[in-house]
Formats: C-alpha cells, sequence, structure tokens
C-alpha cells in the first residue's frame, strides 16, 4: 500500500511538470564561435553576460584504438542564456561591437518526450519555453566597413 501511494505520487509530480524544465532547466548553453580572448557581452539593456571558457584535451586514436601520437587541444566559449525568449547581445572586443539578435527554437525532441509522458508535460514546457535552445552564435567583432 505505502509503495503503490509513493510510486503515484512520484508519476504524478513527472507528469505535472515538463521534461524540458525537469531534465534541462531554464537556461540554454550557447556555444560562441571565433570568440576573441577579450570577449565581452552585455544584453541590449546593459547587462553584463557571464562567459565560460572550458578547455579540453582529446588524444586522438587510430581504428584499432592506439594513440597516434595527435593531441589536440580545445577551448569551448560558452554563455547561457534564458530559453523563453529571443535576446538581442552586444559583442564587444579592441574597441569594436557587434550586435547579434538570437532566435529560440523549439527542441523536436523535448515534443517527442512530452507527448509520450502523457501530453501534459506539453503544456508546461510550451507555457515555460524552456523547450527552446539556440543556434551557435559567430563571436568574431570584425570591421564594419
Amino acid at each position: 500500500m505505502k509503495t503503490t501511494l509513493a510510486l503515484n505520487v512520484i508519476l504524478i509530480s513527472l507528469f505535472l511538470q515538463g521534461c524540458a524544465t525537469v531534465f534541462k532547466g531554464y537556461y540554454d548553453t550557447v556555444d560562441l564561435r571565433n570568440a576573441p580572448d577579450d570577449l565581452r557581452i552585455t544584453t541590449a539593456g546593459g547587462l553584463e553576460v557571464p562567459i565560460s571558457r572550458i578547455s579540453k584535451t582529446y588524444s586522438v586514436n587510430n581504428r584499432r584504438g592506439d594513440f597516434t601520437g595527435r593531441v589536440i587541444d580545445t577551448t569551448y566559449v560558452r554563455i547561457s542564456l534564458r530559453s523563453n525568449e529571443d535576446h538581442i547581445l552586444v559583442l564587444s572586443s579592441g574597441g569594436k561591437e557587434k550586435r547579434v539578435q538570437t532566435f529560440r527554437k523549439i527542441g523536436g525532441g523535448w515534443i517527442i518526450l512530452n507527448v509520450l509522458s502523457g501530453g501534459v508535460p506539453l503544456v508546461i514546457d510550451a507555457i515555460t519555453g524552456n523547450w527552446n535552445f539556440f543556434d551557435p552564435i559567430d563571436a568574431s567583432v570584425e570591421d564594419n566597413r
């Protein structure tokens, strides 16, 4: 009896939450391509957007899994944006400035998971906008002449 009640409470709480709301959250991580080292990002309203730089090292292996002697160092530059709205960002570097508008897109995988979860999460994710994502941003700031 207690196990059935506990299982029902868990199932009901899952059905009342959107899949993207539970698993992804309210923010989307957006990759920045060609980002200069001194890049600074603000919103159109002047708020600073924190930038994350994550360095990773990969070793290259051949088809048998043997190390080929090549090592690749990669740095990922990312920001987090609230996924329920479009954003206008101001990228600045080296005295130059560029305005970029990001447009949210609906993640099709979240819709499928929401339908498989009984349909109620579909409504939750539609209201919150948590199923949205953004394409990577070209962060190169060039002279606009």
